[in-house]
């Protein structure tokens, strides 16, 4: 099949309501229109990849080593395969030359030249069936090469045509009404001469009529769902999300270990050189909510130093912690012995062995997730735009979308100069909150750094907060696309 026909037939799929297969690429290197980090799905069977204006994927004079039409992704039934277009520059899957063709898998890393940029491939499980209809379409007419966008908007122009004809045929049908009522009031006034013709000429036209009526229901009918795809074609640009992303992006902070000091029970002490990082944010009441393991790591993680951590803090001994937190136009500090967490907490025994002076777990970490919240008093009230509802945290419909904000893999941090978290999208998986306390959720398009985020809803055209970013589901030790979001109504 010509890669024209494909991309037509895959446009016309999505446009009726079909599922089709898709995959996300993640900008490992900057593009001419990404930065590192970002993510695009891919729903189309075949894009370009290269410095041309008619690819997709598109690099600019920056990368010479880029050619301008490179190399080519291709979808064959449920199959991907990297397709070298260069004669002069290679392309690379995992670092191997691919020669022609090399087929890819997910998570394989793309790289144009051997000095080039690089992109990670992932497969997404349930193609274009969760995406919106407006994205689709939006991902559709950006995706297709010059020659198949023309084609659609010449199919968007057709439906308006069509929507005129039908406006047409509807006037004309009115304008019968009118003489058909008209006849009725003059055969109305020959009923005493003619009483058997006036009735006959009655059903006659009664018959008509209803004739009318009903091709004047069925076109109204194709006419409204013309005009409701024509409309959205139209569409440029999801307004909504963009405005969620500019109303809450300076109150999403980037949480961080800066020192930990430990006082052992025998008062000996030493600082440790441990850190980790996660996401906070702040609230129109002054709290800055995070989630507890980005507080409490030993809790819900082991090594040789979280273990000392949790030893001194279950038998006497005390642990100081500094944290900071930083958006794009503010800095918090404080202490842990400023953040209040659950009150129904699962201590975890250690024990000391004296030939290491190493301490022990007797038990695996906590895997409680409900009570994986917590937060700080700032003060600071009335400064963020973040308002939470606890009330719908619970009571959230399975497919409604996630707003979900986070610095995962540490992207967006301070060290960029530019405190800016990544904003992405997921979905409800289950109604109502999971017998273990939280919300589940799929299409989990956050990961590790994102934990502490907010999760936002969007009701009656209000933003609203309704959980924090906790965990993803493993499977044979990956991470799924599974996760789960703690209710904000959790926190006590």
């Amino acid at each position: 099949m010509a890669k024209s026909t494909q991309v037509l037939k895959t446009s016309m799929t999505i446009l009726t309501g079909g599922n089709v297969p898709a995959y996300t690429l993640e900008y490992l290197s900057p593009s001419k229109n990404k930065d590192a980090g970002n993510f695009e799905t891919i729903v189309v069977p075949y894009i370009e990849l290269g410095r041309s204006g008619s690819c997709t994927i598109q690099y600019g004079e920056d990368n010479p080593t880029v050619s301008r039409q490179h190399a080519a992704i291709e979808r064959r039934d449920n199959n991907y395969f990297l397709l070298q277009l260069s004669s002069t520059n290679p392309s690379l899957i995992n670092g191997v030359p691919i020669g022609k063709e090399g087929q890819l898998n997910n998570g394989d890393e793309i790289q144009l030249s051997l000095e080039g940029p690089r992109l990670r491939f992932n497969i997404t499980p349930a193609g274009t069936s969760n995406l919106g209809f407006t994205k689709k379409i939006n991902l559709v007419i950006s995706q297709a090469s010059k020659p198949y966008r023309r084609a659609l908007y010449t199919l968007a122009t057709i439906f308006i045509l069509v929507c005129a004809a039908g406006a047409w045929f509807i006037y004309s049908q009115h304008k019968q009404l009118r003489t058909i009522e008209a006849a009725n009031k003059e055969l109305k006034m020959k009923r005493e001469q003619d009483s058997l013709a006036y009735q006959q000429e009655m059903n006659k036209s009664a018959a008509m009529f209803n004739d009318l009526i009903q091709g004047k229901k069925k076109h109204i009918e194709e006419i409204n769902m013309l005009n409701t795809q024509i409309q959205i074609l139209a569409e440029k640009t999801d307004l909504k999300d963009t405005e969620i992303y500019q109303a809450v992006k300076d109150n999403i902070y980037f949480l961080q270990v800066g020192e930990i000091k430990v006082i052992y029970p025998d008062r000996s002490s030493g600082n440790l050189n441990k850190s980790w990082v996660g996401t906070a944010f702040l609230c129109d009441d002054g709290k800055l909510v995070t989630a507890r393991h980005c507080i409490q790591a030993w809790r819900f993680s082991e090594d040789e130093i979280l273990n000392n951590i949790n030893f001194c803090e279950n038998n006497g001994g005390e642990v100081i912690i500094k944290f900071k937190a930083y958006s794009k136009i503010d800095t918090i500090e404080f202490y842990y012995d400023d953040v209040i967490v659950s009150e129904n907490d699962i201590i975890l025994p250690y024990v000391q062995d004296n030939r290491a002076t190493k301490y022990t777990r007797k038990r695996a970490p906590s895997r409680d997730f409900k009570s994986d919240w917590a937060y700080v008093n700032t003060g600071r009230s009335l400064i963020s735009n973040i308002s939470y509802d606890k009330e719908l945290s619970t009571s959230l419909k399975a497919g409604e979308k996630l707003y979900v904000f986070g610095y995962s893999l540490a992207s967006g941090g301070p060290d960029r100069k530019n405190v800016e978290s990544l904003f992405s999208e997921s979905r409800v998986a289950r109604s109502g909150v999971s017998p273990e306390g939280v919300i589940t959720i799929t299409d989990r398009n956050y990961e590790p750094g994102s934990s502490g985020g907010p999760a936002f809803v969007i009701d009656e055209n209000t933003i609203k907060c309704i959980g924090i970013i906790s965990f993803s589901m493993l499977h044979g030790g990956e991470s799924t696309s599974i996760g789960g979001i703690v209710p904000i109504a959790n926190i006590k």
